[in-house]
């Protein structure tokens, strides 16, 4: 056998002798991990207190230091290194979410909706968004070509609006009633959802005539509400399940 063949026959030996390159574990499992370890760490932060609980003591924990924080910057690299996957949206979510930090919460919204407005996979990030970035969800509402989104997108935007301008969400929530009838979420249809909101719009806003209330007194005398109608009443409800 010639140089040449010797050398491409050690070459092929020292290749195959060499160990395999670890694969890197694909974006379903990585998050897993990422999220086993945090939920883990969560539960360690807490025990302190759990503990003293039990035994009727006091304990202060320091927040800055709860898991939620130290583990944004692990959540943004998951996010980048697996960027364009439904667990990265599960990342930005919780960075979104936990951090103080304006630029960061800014940076996370823009990359969740420049890179996933079109994804099923963004639709848990619509309750996160009414409260950090309720702006984004007009963006939903109008890009997200999935109808559930859409209709959760748009009740969530009404119910945030209510306080400041609610004659938009009273217009938002008619939409959601016309549009979004048959859309499901958390055992109720979005329209049921939306009734209930208008119902406290149109009657319970300060300025506004109360809904009428039957019902018996401590003493088992039947009254209504109306019948103290001109006079300063405190209604307490409350129920034992």
């Amino acid at each position: 056998m010639g140089k040449t063949g010797t050398l491409l026959l050690v070459l092929m030996l020292a290749w195959l002798a060499a160990p395999a390159a670890a694969e890197e574990p694909d974006s379903a499992a990585a998050w897993e991990k990422l999220d086993r370890q945090y939920q883990t760490a969560a539960r360690k932060f807490i025990k302190p207190w759990q503990d003293a609980k039990a035994k009727g003591e006091k304990c202060e924990l320091d927040y800055t230091k709860h898991p939620s924080r130290t583990f944004l910057p692990r959540f943004s690299a998951f996010a980048e290194q697996y960027r364009g996957s439904d667990e990265a949206v599960k990342a930005l979510i919780h960075v979104i979410r936990y951090t103080n930090e304006k630029e960061e919460r800014s940076a996370a919204v823009a990359a969740l909706i420049d890179g996933y407005v079109e994804s099923k996979a963004i639709r848990p990030a619509i309750w996160i968004l009414r409260t950090r970035a309720p702006d984004t969800l007009d963006t939903l509402i109008e890009k997200s070509p999935h109808r559930d989104i859409q209709g959760s997108a748009m009740l969530a935007r009404a119910q945030g609006l209510k306080g400041t301008d609610p004659a938009r969400a009273l217009r938002m929530l008619k939409d959601v009633q016309r549009k979004y009838t048959d859309v499901v979420e958390r055992g109720s249809t979005l329209a049921h959802k939306a009734e209930r909101e208008i119902f406290e719009i149109e009657k319970l806003a300060v300025g506004k005539i109360a809904p009428e209330i039957d019902g018996e007194d401590l003493a088992g005398v039947s009254f209504k509400l109306s019948d103290y109608l001109g006079k300063v009443v405190m209604l307490d409800f409350w129920g034992d399940w």
